[in-house]
Formats: structure tokens, C-alpha cells, sequence
């Protein structure tokens, strides 16, 4: 476990850099876009609708991110992009696994919009920024939106629950890759935060005196995560944190940042470090041996 200590002047200056951020026009979006622009970034707020401020430097342009069509089309309109963050997503329905049936008596199928906003989403916004990137030849950030669920998962959400850790697969699942072609991918596992995704649950917290996260200090999380640099890597497939080939300084890489009540703390790599521990010492070693030989020798990643 690493405690950061996140600030504004923990980010520099972001001249000239081409940003999109999905769910961009409100709440941990809109405080992430007005971090990016603050610090000279030029920002797309895709999303489905306007902003209720204006921010300099930044358009909205509208976007369904459950749609591969609309999504291209944002980023035909960025040009270019430096940073992505996928941030848009849904809480879903509650009421989830309640049988609803339709005027025969056959259960209807339920929503999967959590699905396909949460994960098919982000899914897509990391095709395309890949591919841009690539073009540009330059490198770039992927930053994405998780949830702190995926420590304590909730009950009453649980597709919700599903696709944020489904967003944490996918962190893992190319962090080790990506990086061979400069492009960072990190993520950001928020608290519950003071946004209209969770209106409904405000006055009990209210009524307990507990604060919830703010979108500025989340935003803080995730503009970090796009520039931040490290003193050692994430310990790469079929290795060990004491391998020497992770003690590499480079640019922040795999990582997810928990938020919580202005804490701000790396938790990815204390997960793995504790790897033979959850799995055992027996297994931990098999295990070692089966991620070699499923993901190929180790590739030094690039700085």
C-alpha cells in the first residue's frame, strides 16, 4: 500500500496536450475536464448532455459511449488525443433481479445498459485511443474509471459491481503490453462521491455525518495518473515484486489509485505483492510458471 499525496501542484503543465473525457460535462467529469484545462490541456467533453457551465477550453461534443459509431465520431472531432478518460458510466437498476413479466407471464429480459456503458464503453474508448495513439506515434494516457466496489463489493448493484471490476480486468489485463508503445494505462477507484449518480443515498450519509469523496479530489486522482512518474513497475506476468527487472523508474503504468475522503492511496501494487499469500506459497509458484508460458518471456517495457 502507497499513500500519495495529490495536490494541484502535483500536476504539471499539460500546453498543447488533446484530452477526451466520456461522461465529461458533470460531476468526477466535469471536475477532471476543469483540472485539464487549468493546466493548458485542450479537452472534449463527450457526453450525452451540455454542460451546465462553460469551461475555457473545452467543448462538449455529444456522445453515447454505448455506441461505436458516436464514439468515433468524438474522436474525428478531437483530431488527436494525448490523455483519454473513461469515465462515463451508470449505477443500473437496483431493482435488478426482480422478476418483471410481460402480458403472457414470460419474464422480460432485464437492462443491461450498465453493460454496455460500463464496460462495451470503455471497452471501445481504449480501441480507439490505442489506435490513435499508435498513428500519432507519440504515446498517450489511458486513464479509467473504476470504483471503490471493487474492494467491498455492494449488494445492491450487483452488475454494477460486475463491470467495475471488469474495468480493473482490463487495467490488468494491458498494462504490460501497452507500455511497449508509450502508452500508460492506469485507473482510479473512487469512494462513494458527492455526484448526481448517487443523489439517492446523500441524506443518509448526511444524517451519519459522513462526507463523501469530492469530483474535484477524484479528478485530482485521475489527471495524476495521466502524467505521474514511478521508481519501480508493476511486477510483470510469471515474476515476483523483487524481480530486478521491475525496478525501473518510468511513467506511471498500471496502477490504480483508491480514493477516499481526500486520502489518496496506490493499491495494485501491494495486491500483488501479497499474491503467494492468497493463493499460497505451492500455488504462487505454478502460477508463475503458467504466465510464462501463456503470456511469452518477459519484454522489458519501455521508459
Amino acid at each position: 500500500m502507497t499513500e500519495l499525496h495529490i495536490a494541484e501542484d502535483s500536476i504539471p503543465r499539460l500546453d498543447g496536450k488533446v484530452a477526451i473525457v466520456t461522461g465529461g460535462c458533470a460531476g468526477i467529469g466535469l471536475a477532471t475536464t476543469k483540472i485539464l484545462t487549468s493546466k493548458g490541456a485542450t479537452v472534449i467533453m463527450a457526453d450525452l448532455a451540455p454542460p451546465a457551465e462553460t469551461v475555457e477550453s473545452a467543448t462538449w461534443v455529444k456522445t453515447d459511449v454505448s455506441s461505436w459509431d458516436s464514439l468515433k465520431a468524438t474522436f474525428k472531432a478531437a483530431g488527436r488525443v494525448d490523455i483519454i478518460v473513461a469515465n462515463a458510466g451508470i449505477l443500473g437498476d437496483p431493482n435488478w433481479l426482480d422478476d418483471r413479466l410481460d402480458e403472457i407471464g414470460e419474464l422480460v429480459k432485464p437492462s443491461m445498459s450498465v453493460i454496455d456503458v460500463n464496460i462495451a464503453g470503455v471497452a471501445m474508448c481504449v480501441k480507439l485511443a490505442v489506435s490513435y495513439m499508435r498513428k500519432q506515434g507519440s504515446g498517450g494516457s489511458i486513464v479509467l474509471v473504476a470504483s471503490g466496489i471493487v474492494y467491498e463489493p455492494g449488494a445492491k448493484v450487483p452488475l454494477y459491481a460486475a463491470s467495475k471490476f471488469a474495468v480493473t480486468g482490463m487495467l490488468r489485463g494491458l498494462r504490460q503490453s501497452l507500455i511497449n508503445e508509450d502508452i500508460t494505462i492506469n485507473a482510479v477507484a473512487p469512494g462513494v462521491t458527492s455526484t448526481q449518480l448517487v443523489n439517492s443515498v446523500k441524506p443518509a450519509f448526511a444524517a451519519k455525518n459522513e462526507p463523501m469523496d469530492t469530483p474535484h479530489d477524484v479528478g485530482l486522482a485521475i489527471v495524476y495518473s495521466a502524467v505521474a512518474r514511478e521508481q519501480s513497475r508493476i511486477p510483470i506476468p510469471g515474476t515476483s515484486p523483487e524481480d530486478a527487472v521491475n525496478k525501473r523508474s518510468g511513467r506511471w503504468n498500471g496502477r490504480m489509485i483508491h480514493t477516499l475522503k481526500g486520502m489518496f492511496t496506490e493499491t495494485e501494487e501491494s495486491f500483488l505483492a501479497l499474491k503467494d499469500m492468497w493463493v499460497g506459497e505451492k500455488a504462487f509458484q505454478e502460477m508463475k510458471t503458467q504466465e510464462l508460458i501463456f503470456h511469452g518471456p518477459v519484454t522489458p517495457a519501455r521508459l
